[in-house]
């Protein structure tokens, strides 16, 4: 075989496996997609893909702190609610809201019954309703829930329930996706929508093994079935 053939084999061979080797750090993760499909997961350390087939999505680990503006929050249902320390209202305190919500802490499955009167009193600038949508679109004409900053700049939200609720009970591995989720209701400015769409389906691929569409992921965000 000429000389010229081998150094073009040899050199394709080195391209070859440079474009094949890949490194996460220790606190990183790879997610490989084959054809589109989720393959698995790699890391930390060395490891190979396939060149021109495999894609792989880099997953950061580390825990950040940020320095925002604290912003107040009520959960509601039927005026009952959870006060802060509640594992019911958890995803609050963990995302860096107040929970206004200054109310004995129930046991169990918690609610603890308020009045309006405390509600008003609390002016809530964030509410996460947790059982109907309807709600949201009954309080902007209710004479007293109209007086709340949270309805008056239409800040009222039902969490995601599929393939259980996101943000309350059962307590499992969706509260794990809550977390973008009720960040980005709480600060919408620093955590956008692009910003929560992405965490959704990374999360979704990694605990479900499911790509979503972009119909599915709309569908999952807007509170459709």
């Amino acid at each position: 075989m000429p000389t010229f053939e081998i150094i073009i084999i040899v050199t394709a061979g080195f391209i070859a496996v440079l474009a094949s080797v890949r490194i996460t750090r220790q606190y990183g993760r790879a997610v490989v997609f084959r054809f589109g499909r989720l393959a698995g997961m790699k890391g930390p350390g060395l490891f190979l893909i396939i060149p021109l087939v495999d894609h792989i999505v880099r997953v950061d680990l580390r825990v950040r702190q940020l320095d925002v503006p604290k912003q107040t929050i009520i959960t509601r249902d039927k005026i009952s609610t959870d006060p802060s320390g509640s594992p019911h209202a958890q995803l609050i305190d963990v995302c860096g809201g107040i929970n206004v919500a200054d109310c004995q802490l129930a046991s169990g499955s918690g609610q603890t019954p308020v009045t309006m009167e405390s509600v008003l009193m609390w002016r809530p600038e964030v509410i996460i309703i947790t059982t109907s949508q309807a709600f949201a679109g009954h309080a902007p004409g209710d004479a007293s829930w109209k007086k709340t900053p949270a309805v008056q700049h239409r800040r009222v939200h039902l969490p995601p329930g599929q393939p259980f609720n996101w943000f309350d009970c059962p307590p499992g591995v969706n509260r794990i996706v809550g977390i973008p989720w009720t960040a980005h209701v709480l600060y919408p400015d620093l955590f956008p929508r692009a910003w929560l769409e992405n965490k959704v389906k990374t999360f979704y691929a990694l605990y479900y093994h499911y790509d979503l569409s972009n119909q599915e992921l709309e569908a999952l965000l807007s509170g459709q079935p």
